[in-house]
């Protein structure tokens, strides 16, 4: 295939939108609801009363006071789990801190976990259109925090998300307007194509913090005064704004499909164009938008005119707006059809944004969201809003339909796929486009299911936090409880592959649902405490791996892996066969499946012609077990009877050999017997070596012990086992347990690792060399095995000969030489593994390491009278949960135990990651903090107060005057200009001191020694002054509050204020009473003679003065010489 054309893969996605929808299925289940989620923006955004204004163009004002908003407290942010300081997160845009939790929510979704892409070419496109945030900071720039440059920069929103995740393929934050993340998928398509990347992240984020946009986009007229986006429909007058942050996670489809991921749907092209001069920048062009609907085709290899070619599903930009909904019905049309070739079909048309307002810079990826979910639910959301058609739209409209509920995807005719496409437009002019189309994968064999019904691995959970990891756990709990048919070896596949490994993790084990419901059921009621260890993640882990010996075996161990798993009994089978096929007369008469098997009084567990060998077998599968699993060993150590299977993990014996040295060290050791004739008896004593040999030399019983007992083991420093006559060990266990020691007699009747073992060595030897036992030399990579025969030895195939397993058999167990050998050569050992029927070593062994300053985990495959595939399950959690991701191949462990070859179904419906938000980062200065939250109301005079200067003592307010916002200004010319009238400057002292009181009732305004210095004086009618109003020296008491009062402006762009009116201002606090207002009473009204007030104004106007209603207020007048009154 031409890669410059193959099609793109959507392999995740994950998003944030109002009504709740943080993903993709909620979403879907929203849009076939048709739930109105629209609201007045609440007040903790910032209030929208002092903003509002019905007319549009008002300055300072939006006539929007509705939106889209997300549910979640947008200051909210897990700022821990980005390694983000508080200091900086509070001044990261909210914009930045949900990307960088969606992106992780959508490669999640992809099934990618963040480690995986670590250093990859990663690339990261994102659409964003507005930037609310960084206006809030600049607002006072000597209060800017010290992190404002990164916090606020649009191009570190998508440079963090490639900063956080350590990718290195292209990165840039794309701008163009409304189809800003439509345009950001087009740019990670041709990064794919191209090859430059593997994985590309389109995302786009939209976040509403502050009236800045709505004011802006309203004196354009762009924005809808209900709020609502009301697509092709006649009442519609804009669009309303939505808050949302979506991501999609993009491969090529080859890629995709050889790594096996889930495709959501494919993108088959895109394309990109603008629609250049038009009547106004932001006037669209329809001709611009249908050429590029042609072009996209095109190159897809598609031809628009052939009904098989053409799309069911066309989502369209849909905003609502009067200028923009004809034109794209105009252009959608004339790219597909004709008059003669409209479609029998009805092309169905739809818009998300109806549901969820027109998310701007992630309007493109709302789409292409909403129409991926549309093609994989084979259903048409319906547009909400949609009552009558535009009639602009009439004519184009008989080749269309607009579903207004739910409809099944159009049938198919052969060939066919599900085909939609997708328009996104920026109020600038650049137009995108893109082809989606269903992915139908391709037809496979289906191998033959597992026959097993139980689950051997864990469920892994990890998190950032202890509190994020114990929600994970709820919530993935009521996901199987509401689920109950969920394939648990899919979710243990998704879990352990398919989810990143966090500092804070749970392994829970269970074979059923049942069990494992009721093993998160006691993990969420446990203490805190159980969750709160933090873990680290290794790179190159160093393993060690210690063999137990005789004496840990107990009845039926291993039988619940032999029942349930058909590996096992394969491999249990062939030991048997390799026991059967020894010479006649050594051959034993029992299997060791059925010895395994044995319960109760029929087990021959104790006996050590068969628990030899039965150890041994369960060593064998183990090993291979932990092989399965990738689990990589890099030392071995075993202790007696355990070095056999710790050969066997070195590679140097064979399976058959292994078990055959095992078996003949059984049945030769019934050989035993003491030189003196006495029985055998053993003991453990917690001391040292020396400090055992000071009882020995002990004169009372020096004589009566001599060459009766032996060091069998030197298990730690302060552990050793003894081994001889039963008498005399019994009598050092008397003298010990008198001196305090702890000493305790072993439930054993052979004295190994001592002289009574002699008898036995011959025998053994020549089994061996009948039964032909050889070395093997070791193939792949193969642990180190540290001899506890030898000290200070490493064997290898040039060191093993038969007599060594004689000398093992017969010397003293140097089990703490061996492994602080071992933790000595390998310098940095990360945990430890004891490989056996139970971790009956854990103490000695943890004791040596710590001689040697070494302190590590350590875990036990099984566990005495424990069921084996829990145990093993637990045991390969506790691995993950200690080192980290890449030590367990949970995947190999899983198949081989299930016999399973069928690949596992990644789950895509998953609960997402629960973010700890306990949180809140936000940073503001008190001034915008102030005009955010204020509920004073502007006055169509005074303006807005200021907050930056408002004191106890001081109030200001800050108004733009203009003539086209002030109607009755026209009534009040003087020499043909506009000039504000002294009665305002009155009005505006008044509005000021009534602010001032608050709701206290005022009886009388008292203005005094006012001096009008200089008026406001408009050029023209589209002047604009800055006017500010100050109250100054303000004194309150209960009864009268006093101030200075100055009126000060600028026309609009000048530096400096100058004084147009002072004065002082009283009033007195309390009911007000007409009595109280001075009468001025006159005598003079004699002798008046009626005067025309028509003539009085034309007078006026003679003089330069033109007024004009509602200026012309006088309706009579009276005069006589030197005295005149008027009337209103």
């Amino acid at each position: 295939m031409d890669k410059s054309k193959e099609p793109i893969a959507i392999v995740g996605s994950a998003c944030r939108f109002p009504g709740g929808c943080d993903t993709p299925s909620k979403l879907w289940e929203m849009l076939k609801q048709q739930r109105d989620v629209l609201q007045k923006i609440p007040k903790d955004r910032f209030n929208t009363d002092p903003f509002y204004h019905p007319e549009p163009t008002h300055h300072g004002t939006s006539n929007a006071q509705f939106s889209y908003l997300l549910e979640q407290d947008i200051g909210e942010f897990d700022a821990n789990f980005f390694n983000i300081l508080p200091k900086e997160a509070e001044c990261i845009d909210p914009q930045q801190r949900l990307l960088m939790e969606t992106v992780y929510d959508g490669i999640t979704a992809a099934g990618l976990p963040m480690e995986t892409l670590r250093g990859s070419n990663t690339a990261v496109y994102v659409g964003q259109m507005c930037d609310d945030w960084p206006g809030m900071l600049q607002t006072q720039l000597d209060e800017s925090p010290p992190y404002m440059a990164t916090g606020s920069s649009r191009s570190i929103v998508a440079n963090r998300v490639s900063y956080f995740f350590d990718w290195h393929g292209p990165c840039m934050n794309i701008d163009t307007a409304c189809s800003s993340s439509l345009v950001a998928i087009h740019e990670a398509v041709q990064t794919l194509r191209s090859g430059q990347s593997g994985i590309a992240v389109a995302a786009g984020v939209n976040i509403l913090i502050s009236p800045m946009y709505y004011i802006s986009e309203s004196n354009l007229r762009m924005l809808s005064s209900e709020g609502r986006c009301r697509m092709w429909d006649a009442a519609g007058d804009g669009y309303g704004r939505g808050e949302g942050i979506a991501c999609v996670v993009l491969k090529t489809l080859s890629q995709a499909q050889r790594d096996n991921d889930h495709i959501e749907c494919i993108i088959r092209e895109t394309g990109v164009n603008q629609d250049g001069r038009t009547s106004g920048i932001t006037m669209p062009s329809n001709i611009a938008q249908a050429q590029l609907i042609r072009d996209t085709y095109r190159r897809a290899g598609l031809d628009v005119h052939n009904p098989l070619d053409q799309p069911q599903f066309f989502h369209a930009h849909g905003t609502g707006t009067k200028a923009g909904d004809p034109q794209e019905a105009t252009a959608i049309y004339h790219a597909f059809f004709t008059k003669e070739t409209e479609p029998e079909q009805k092309l169905l048309v739809g818009s998300i944004k109806t549901h969820i307002g027109h998310t701007e810079g992630a309007a493109g990826l709302a789409s292409v969201i909403s129409t991926s979910l549309a093609l994989q639910h084979g259903q048409i959301p319906p547009n909400m809003h949609f009552n009558e058609l535009n009639p602009d739209i009439h004519p184009f409209y008989g080749a269309f339909e607009v579903p207004t509920s739910v409809k099944e995807w159009p049938a198919l005719k052969p060939t066919q796929v599900r085909r939609a496409s997708v328009n996104s437009f920026g109020f600038g002019g650049t137009n995108a486009h893109a082809i989606m189309e269903s992915y139908v994968p391709p037809e496979t064999i289906m191998s033959a299911p597992s026959q097993s019904t139980t689950l051997y691995t864990p469920l892994l959970f990890s998190a950032n936090s202890v509190t994020s990891l114990r929600k994970m756990i709820s919530k993935h709990r009521d996901y199987l409880v509401d689920r109950p048919e969920t394939s648990l070896r899919d979710l243990a596949w998704t879990l352990q592959h398919h989810r990143s490994t966090l500092p804070y993790r749970k392994a829970i084990t269970g074979r059923d649902y049942e069990s494992i419901i009721a093993q998160m059921g006691s993990v969420l009621h446990a203490e805190p405490a159980d969750l709160s260890v933090r873990s680290t993640q290794s790179t190159e882990p160093r393993l060690l791996a210690v063999f137990t010996g005789q004496g840990a075996q107990w009845p039926r161990m291993g039988a619940r892996l032999l029942e349930s798993s058909s590996f096992v009994r394969d491999k249990i089978a062939f030991l048997d066969e390799c026991l059967a096929t020894l010479p006649e007369d050594d051959r034993p008469d029992w299997k060791i499946s059925d010895q395994i098997l044995a319960t109760g009084e029929s087990s021959r567990v104790l006996e050590a012609a068969i628990s030899q060998p039965l150890c041994t077998a369960v060593q064998i599968v183990l090993v291979d077990l932990l092989q399965a699993a990738g689990i990589k060993l890099d030392a071995v150590v075993g202790h007696s009877s355990g070095e056999i299977g710790a050969a066997y993990a070195a590679g140097l014996l064979s399976t058959c050999d292994a078990i055959r040295v095992a078996y003949l060290r059984g049945v030769c050791a019934k050989l035993a017997a003491s030189p003196s004739g006495a029985k055998g008896g053993m003991a453990a004593i917690g001391v040292s070596a020396e400090d055992v040999q000071e009882v020995f030399d002990q004169e009372e019983i020096r004589e009566e012990i001599k060459g009766k007992i032996s060091i069998a083991a030197l298990n730690s420093g302060s552990s050793i086992t003894l081994s001889g006559d039963e008498d005399v060990v019994q009598t050092v266990v008397d003298v010990c347990t008198s001196q305090g020691k702890f000493a305790r007699r072993l439930r054993v009747d052979t004295a190994y690792h001592s002289d009574h073992m002699l008898p036995c060595a011959n025998p053994y030897l020549e089994a061996m060399e009948r039964c032909g036992i050889s070395v093997q030399q070791p193939l792949g990579d193969r642990p180190t095995w540290f001899s506890s025969v030898y000290r200070d030895t490493i064997m290898d195939a040039n060191n093993l000969t038969p007599d060594y397993w004689v000398h093992n058999m017969v010397q003293t167990v140097l089990f703490l030489p061996a492994i602080t050998r071992a933790a000595k050569e390998i310098q940095t050992l990360d945990i430890a593994i004891e490989v056996g029927p139970h971790p009956a070593l854990k103490g000695p062994a943890l004791d040596s390491l710590g001689e040697v300053q070494t302190q590590i985990p350590y875990t036990g495959l099984l566990g005495r009278g424990k069921d084996d595939v829990d145990e093993l399950s637990t045991a390969v959690g506790y691995l993950w949960t200690q080192l980290g991701t890449g030590v367990v191949d949970f995947d190999g462990l899983e198949s081989a135990l299930a016999g399973d070859k069928e690949p596992k179904t990644l789950l895509v419906d998953l609960p997402s990651y629960p973010f700890d938000h306990q949180n809140r980062y936000w940073v503001e200065c008190r001034t915008w903090k102030a005009n955010r939250l204020s509920d004073a109301y502007p006055n169509t005079l005074l303006g807005s107060c200021l907050t930056t200067t408002r004191s106890p003592g001081n109030a200001q307010w800050k108004n733009i005057l203009k003539p086209t916002e002030i109607p009755w200004l026209q009534g009040h010319r003087l020499q043909n200009q506009l000039i504000l009238p002294a009665t305002a400057y009155i009005v505006m002292a008044l509005e000021a001191i009534k602010a001032v009181a608050g709701d206290a009732a005022i009886a009388l305004f008292r203005l005094t020694d006012l001096v009008l210095k200089r008026p406001i004086v408009f050029d023209d009618d589209s002047s604009s002054i800055e006017c500010i109003s100050s109250l100054q020296n303000l004194a309150f008491n209960d009864s009268h509050i006093k101030a200075q009062f100055t009126v000060e402006s600028a026309p609009q762009g000048e530096l400096s204020l100058r004084v147009n009116v002072e004065g002082s201002i009283e009033v007195e606090l309390g009911r007000s009473n007409p009595e109280k207002l001075p009468l001025l009473e006159h005598d003079d009204y004699y002798n008046m003679n009626e005067q025309n007030p028509g003539r009085f104004y034309s007078e006026m106007r003679n003089v330069g003065y033109q007024y004009s209603p509602p200026f012309q207020g006088i309706t009579s007048i009276q005069r006589r010489l030197d005295f005149a009154r008027s009337k209103r």
